[in-house]
This record gives structure tokens, C-alpha cells and sequence, in this order.
């Protein structure tokens, strides 16, 4: 057995604030799942790792399977941030979602 070979979908993308967005994105099926999730991995990354290709200098954190939004905090109020998903089930990692680029923060005047 091996983990999912399909992403989930990121579904939604707000930045609440310059240094905290929330993410949130649908759920596998089984088949797609090849079997039962057991946590999701969220990569997000600056533009600039982008750009020179050092995605493994990535940041992540991890959610349980049953979650289906999570809110990240303490990002670089001055940096763009693209973000990426992977279900993870107990026969490994999934693959990653391709970049999604979060939504800037607009300051009115």
C-alpha cells in the first residue's frame, strides 16, 4: 500500500490578518484516500523559495485527518506566501497540491 496519490483541494484562502491566513480544502474519499486520512501536511512558503527552487527550505505543520481548516500564524508581514496540501494516510504521504498563491492584504486609505 502507499499514500494517496491525489491532493486535496484548497478550497479557500483568506489573509485575516499581514501575519495569520486561514486555509480551507475538501476531503478525499476512500478510493482517492486509499483508505482513511490520518493528518494532512500544509507547506507554505515566501515567493523567494519559489524562485530559487528551495522548497525543502518550506515551512509545514500538520492536522489531524477529521480537520478540514486550520489558521497559521506568524507569517512575515512583508512576504507572499503560496501554500500546498497533502493527505497523509498509515501507509505514507501523500502528494503534495500544486502551489496556490494566498491572497495579499490590502490596506485602505
Amino acid at each position: 500500500m502507499i499514500g494517496p496519490q491525489v491532493s486535496p483541494t484548497l478550497s479557500d484562502i483568506q489573509r485575516k490578518s499581514h501575519k495569520t491566513i486561514s486555509l480551507s480544502w475538501t476531503t478525499l474519499s476512500l478510493i482517492e484516500a486509499r483508505g482513511f486520512v490520518s493528518n494532512y501536511t500544509i507547506r507554505y512558503y515566501t515567493l523567494s523559495v519559489i524562485i530559487k527552487r528551495q522548497q525543502l527550505n518550506a515551512m509545514s505543520i500538520t492536522v489531524d485527518g477529521n480537520v478540514t481548516t486550520t489558521i497559521i500564524e506568524g507569517l512575515d508581514e512583508t512576504s507572499s506566501y503560496s501554500v500546498q496540501i497533502s493527505a497523509n494516510n498509515g501507509a505514507g504521504n501523500g502528494v503534495f497540491s500544486i502551489p496556490v498563491p494566498v491572497p495579499s492584504m490590502f490596506v485602505e486609505m
